[in-house]
């Protein structure tokens, strides 16, 4: 069971890891149709839940990679097409280090209307997060990276369209 608490109109709520976070939003914003975007090498708790959901449903699945050099950024960017729905990726890469500009993607996927689902567990506690300045719809981070919380903890925040979708508790 999760707590959610408002604030300015978007939905925060303290669950039990990223990843149960992350399959809440899959449920939550699982289109009938159409492609989720996702990096190829990123942790499996970003892309997992998008493996099922595209059995479920009508959607396809289609994986960027983090190649050295290439700009991961840039090649998100490029990738997002009138198809895409949702673009899912880690802000920092587990395996790499790279950083994802969360805002330049954010744009460009919200002119085709996608929306939006960072993961920010690399980050939180090491550098900024800014949900508001990255203009994601969903942001997810766990406590126990660099935030020095135990395991069991992490964060889930939401766009406020999104979190009028939540069931009342």
């Amino acid at each position: 069971r999760s707590a959610t608490v408002n604030v300015d109109g978007n939905a925060v709520a303290v669950v039990a890891g990223a990843s149960e976070g992350l399959g809440q939003l899959t449920s939550l914003l699982e289109p009938e149709h159409g492609t989720i975007l996702l990096v190829g090498s990123d942790f499996p708790s970003v892309t997992y839940p998008w493996l099922a959901a595209a059995e479920r449903r009508g959607i396809s699945l289609r994986f960027i990679d983090d190649r050295a050099e290439r700009d991961l950024t840039q090649n998100l960017v490029e990738a997002i097409d009138p198809t895409t729905v949702v673009v899912a990726f880690s802000v920092v890469q587990y395996a790499t280090g790279t950083r994802v500009d969360a805002r330049r993607v954010a744009d460009r996927a919200h002119e085709v209307g996608a929306r939006v689902v960072v993961d920010a567990t690399q980050l939180a506690g090491a550098g900024v997060v800014d949900t508001v300045g990255w203009a994601a719809d969903a942001l997810v981070t766990s406590g126990y990276k660099w935030l020095s919380a135990h395991g069991g903890v992490a964060l889930l925040a939401l766009a406020p369209d999104l979190a009028h979708r939540l069931p009342a508790l």
